[in-house]
């Protein structure tokens, strides 16, 4: 028998950085969301009667992924897909580097009441059209029943991770083949508004009333998702193996930039690439984001 909904954060090696995120995610909302991580990671995060932990400190499979990037989140993702960790029709996904500035679980579950399979902000990456847009992880409502049943674990992984598609068609980022194979199963999908969520709308264009923040952030009226935090983090901890030292590089500045905002601590990282927030220097990217995350 299934349970209708399971609201997940990954924070496996982020914990501090999953802290934050459950902290605004339980002050506009009383749901209760299961927590995919360790117990070091469980031991960063203030206790809360809706957090549910998952421990997986266990699992060596996990362990190894994690050396090579978003193929461990890639393997969770799967995992709960699957049913390893209970049979649910559809599910919720919270990225933890995002910070939540209103109430936003309504817009997804009122566009699942609404018949909707596949719910996020908009990836417009234009080169897949006309097919509809893929959409944006860091806050994604997704139901089961329209993903394609009975597909093998390692293929499932690497979907996931938008390494592999059984359809023809280009992927540019993580859960793109999964999304895909809803729309190809003729699951039905929202966008939420650019304007709450940031990102682009379906011309590319990220003007949604906060230009600056929306270029190097997601952000909107509802909502910040700052986007690489967790792997600046485990890169930090734990070094980056073989992922690309542009991608490396990127994740750690952003770090960095998040841990003097969010706890006002000064993080050295190794310089593998320039710092770049769309041509913006580190004092005005924290400035004019820790006015809005004040406000």
């Amino acid at each position: 028998m299934s349970n209708k909904e399971l609201i997940f954060c990954i924070c496996y090696n982020c914990g501090k950085i999953a802290n934050k995120c459950l902290e605004t995610f339980h002050k506009f909302h009383d749901k209760k969301i299961h927590v995919f991580g360790k117990q070091e990671d469980f031991d960063e995060i203030t206790n809360h009667k809706n957090n549910v932990f998952v421990d997986l400190g266990k699992d060596e499979s996990l362990s190894e992924c994690y050396n090579h990037g978003h193929w461990g989140t890639a393997y969770i993702w799967a995992k709960i897909i699957q049913g390893e960790h209970g049979e649910y029709d559809r599910f919720i996904q919270i990225d933890s580097d995002v910070i939540f500035l209103d109430e936003c679980l309504s817009d997804i579950h009122q566009a699942f009441e609404d018949g909707y399979d596949l719910i996020g902000s908009r990836r417009s990456y234009l080169k897949h059209r006309p097919l509809p847009d893929p959409v944006n992880t860091s806050f994604v409502g997704f139901t089961k029943s329209k993903i394609t049943k009975d597909i093998p674990f390692d293929t499932l992984q690497k979907m996931c991770g938008g390494h592999y598609t059984q359809h023809n068609i280009p992927i540019n980022d993580f859960f793109d083949p999964i999304s895909f194979d809803i729309i190809f199963n003729k699951g039905k999908i929202h966008y939420l508004s650019q304007e709450d969520y940031g990102h682009c709308d379906e011309f590319g264009n990220f003007d949604n009333g906060f230009l600056l923040l929306n270029t190097w952030y997601d952000f909107g009226n509802k909502f910040l998702h700052f986007a690489g935090i967790g792997s600046g983090m485990n890169f930090h901890k734990n070094g980056y193996g073989d992922v690309p030292h542009t991608y490396a590089g990127w994740a750690l500045h952003r770090y960095a930039m998040y841990m003097k905002l969010l706890y006002g601590e000064e993080i050295e990282v190794e310089e593998l690439v320039p710092f770049n927030f769309n041509g913006a220097d580190k004092d005005t990217v924290y400035k004019e984001t820790k006015r809005k995350i004040l406000k």
